[in-house]
């Protein structure tokens, strides 16, 4: 079957009359009238009642009529998906990360632009769920997270390298003079927590239950802060201890970057070591450009 007879025949209903569906899709009358006639034939059914003054769709017609509707808006938005595709080929990459990543990933990223001058990089800091919902709406092509259990069902992960929870405490607390911290050690700490509310809602706890799975964890939250500076000092004037991420990315020194007058703090192992893995993620459900998969190959291959 023909499908320009079907978006003929859809204009002609839409329209009531073969003369304003000509014109509409900017063809003559008999080219209209004639895909009609053929589209008929092809289906051995009459889709048009001509005997009124204006032309309605037969009950066969109605339901061939709702099936080109449906096959039209079909392609209208592959259409429109194919454009969105082929513009961002030709556009550049919006990339997610943390904050606590911003050094190491600036860096890494102004060598991948010194070498590929022709691709745009937009970089987007902000929280982990943030970023998987940025991924979600289309707002971002690309995310580097530390990966928690049951994302793989929906992104795909390509793994850079393994890190380790710590935990921060001030050395104004006894417990800075160990070696490292167990998980019941930890949980009786009040906690300074890098989240919106005084809750446990930090995408990090949910990092810390994934590698305790047959444990609740018992963690009892004190003060929270949206603010790097404020977390680190009241962790470093002792009013709790963080959990923080720890490896190369996640610079710990960004915590205490900017005052000297705060205490130091220590960055504690658990024992026994918790690990996590950092990733760059993007969607399965939609394709990455080729932009996109250039910069992927270039972080995999830096780090």
């Amino acid at each position: 079957m023909d499908f320009r007879k079907l978006i003929y025949f859809e204009a002609v209903c839409r329209e009531k009359s073969f003369t304003k569906a000509a014109q509409r899709l900017h063809i003559t009358q008999p080219s209209v009238t004639m895909a009609v006639r053929d589209l008929e034939h092809d289906l051995n059914v009459c889709l048009i009642d001509r005997r009124r003054g204006e032309l309605t769709p037969t009950p066969e017609g109605e339901y061939i009529l709702q099936k080109a509707r449906h096959l039209i808006q079909e392609l209208e938005q592959t259409e429109q998906e194919i454009h969105t595709f082929l513009q961002k080929q030709k556009g550049g990459v919006r990339i997610g990360y943390a904050i606590q990543m911003r050094n190491a990933l600036s860096k890494l990223l102004n060598r991948f632009r010194a070498e590929y001058s022709d691709i745009t990089v937009a970089e987007h800091e902000s929280s982990t769920p943030a970023i998987i919902a940025q991924l979600q709406r289309g707002a971002l092509d690309l995310g580097i997270i530390a990966v928690s259990k049951g994302w793989e069902k929906a992104l795909h992960i390509h793994p850079l390298y393994q890190g380790e929870l710590r935990v921060c405490v001030s050395r104004q607390n006894p417990l800075s003079q160990a070696q490292s911290v167990t998980l019941e050690q930890f949980e009786h700490q009040p906690l300074v927590s890098l989240a919106i509310k005084n809750t446990l809602d930090s995408y990090i706890f949910r990092i810390l239950q994934d590698a305790y799975p047959d444990k609740k964890l018992a963690l009892r939250p004190c003060i929270s802060t949206m603010m790097l500076e404020s977390y680190f000092r009241n962790i470093a004037n002792n009013q709790g201890v963080g959990l923080t991420y720890y490896d190369s990315w996640f610079t710990p020194s960004l915590y205490q970057h900017s005052a000297e007058e705060k205490p130091s703090c220590v960055f504690l192992p658990f024992d026994p070591p918790c690990f996590y893995s950092v990733a760059v993620v993007f969607m399965k459900n939609r394709p990455l450009s080729q932009q996109g998969k250039r910069l992927v190959d270039f972080i995999e291959n830096a780090v």
